[in-house]
């Protein structure tokens, strides 16, 4: 069996941790978009700021695709807020 390199190993750590997370939400009922934005959001960040030691290119991509579920959330929050101000 092959050796898996560490972004194979980074994002099926993320697949776990993204279930683990999710499934008790929706077996629980909560079925708001902004739940699960919200903990998609904090568990990859928290998931990829605990691995420091990455090459510089493969970090640019992390930090790509932290900026992008950053900006997904607060676009959603901005609808939001617009919404209750309207």
């Amino acid at each position: 069996m092959p050796s898996l390199n560490i972004a194979t190993k980074l994002l099926i750590a993320v697949a776990i941790i993204f279930v683990i997370a999710i499934i008790p939400l929706t077996i629980l009922g909560h079925y708001d978009i902004v739940i699960y934005l919200s903990l998609i959001a904090i568990a990859f960040l928290i998931i990829t700021s605990l691995v420091v030691d990455f090459k510089p290119k493969f970090l640019m991509v992390l930090n790509v695709m932290s900026a992008i579920i950053v900006v997904g959330f607060l676009v959603y929050v901005g609808f939001r807020v617009f919404n209750i101000i309207k």
